[in-house]
């Protein structure tokens, strides 16, 4: 049996934490401008509905900056073990940053599972099965949450193994590589059936988050579809679109978010003499920035708020081709030109907006 492991021999990768910050920090003006497109250009939605969608892009965010720059965790697989390059990997212990990251996840999926039942209580009929009290409906979200919570720390504590255990796994195993458990961050899951609990734990998650948002999103399209004779075609166009909408947003981050978990299971089954350290790095780096194509495919798929993106876009295009057209004439003084002409576009606008 080969016992030499490719990806063990540079664990130095600072490029890995260096694409994790610099993916936060472009994540973090692109869920900026969605939150401000969200409140200025959904003026026909309910606060609650904008509210909740605020709510779940900013979870989101925070979820996936506190996996990128305090957790950072890499995979080295098909080596049994996972490392951390985040910036509290010399204060908290791996298992731990992995639970805190598992806990600000649930948040994001609370306010997922949010938004689509306050979209059910937009369509609902009042004689309807699915016509739910608001306060049932905190109750179901938050014990939704309480549930994945649960799981969540419970994944985290069974990969909670000591020193001892872990060198006691390399010395039997891999004993090359004894100065792995030196290494901060460095986590090496130890036994079998503890493999097998956090998988199973994966699955039970899964279950609950597909079972409990496709039983919603019937609900929704069961409730649009029974009201075709009371509903506007227009209306109930637009509630349709709506609710596919959010559903290929959510899917487009799941996609982000899945790619890496599988490759890493890939990577289980390939020889150990199989560099997977290119493939790793930009999975992961998807992985963390998994909100980016959610708030994109928002904005982009979202009329009005395209609308804004294309005026924004069109206003500056005409400011500048202005702006270098007249400067082009005033060759002497062409800071001062472009400073003058500013501001009459300003004004410009502003009259325009009048």
């Amino acid at each position: 049996m080969n016992n030499t492991f490719v990806i063990l021999d540079d664990l130095s990768r600072n490029y890995t934490a260096i694409a994790a910050y610099i993916t936060c920090f472009i994540s973090a003006f692109i869920n900026a401008f969605g939150i401000y497109l969200v409140l200025t250009e959904s003026k026909q939605e309910m606060p609650l509905y904008k509210n909740c969608l605020v709510f779940s892009i900013i979870a989101l965010y925070i979820t996936k900056t506190f996996y990128g720059v305090c957790f950072c965790a890499y995979s080295l697989l098909p080596f049994p073990g996972i490392i951390s390059y985040g910036i509290l990997r010399n204060v908290l212990p791996t298992w731990v940053m992995g639970g805190i990251w598992g806990v600000l996840l649930t948040f994001y999926l609370q306010s997922a599972l949010a938004i689509l039942f306050v979209r059910l209580l937009i369509v609902v009929r009042h004689e309807s099965w699915f016509h739910f009290k608001k306060s049932t409906i905190v109750f179901i979200v938050f014990t939704y949450q309480i549930i994945l919570i649960y799981f969540m720390c419970f994944m985290a504590v069974k990969l909670d193994f000591t020193k001892e255990e872990m060198q006691n796994l390399i010395a039997a195993k891999y004993p090359k590589y004894m100065h792995i458990t030196e290494i901060y961050g460095v986590l090496i899951v130890s036994y079998t059936s503890s493999q097998v609990l956090f998988l199973g734990s994966v699955v039970v998650v899964a279950v609950i988050l597909i079972s409990t948002h496709s039983f919603v999103r019937y609900a929704i399209y069961y409730e649009i579809k029974m009201q075709v004779n009371k509903m506007s075609n227009t209306k109930r166009k637009y509630h349709l679109k709506m609710a596919k909408d959010f559903a290929l947003q959510v899917l487009c981050i799941a996609t982000a978010i899945a790619l890496y978990p599988m490759w890493t299971i890939v990577t289980n089954f390939l020889p150990n003499d199989v560099d997977t350290t290119v493939f790793t790095s930009i999975f992961h780096t998807i992985f963390v920035g998994a909100s980016i194509p959610g708030t994109l495919f928002m904005m982009i798929n979202n009329t009005s708020q395209y609308g804004r993106i294309k005026r924004i876009l069109r206003i500056q295009k005409t400011m500048d081709l202005n702006v270098r057209e007249r400067c082009n004439n005033n060759q002497g003084f062409p800071q001062r030109c472009w400073n003058a002409v500013g501001e009459k576009e300003d004004l410009k606008m502003e009259d325009n907006a009048k």
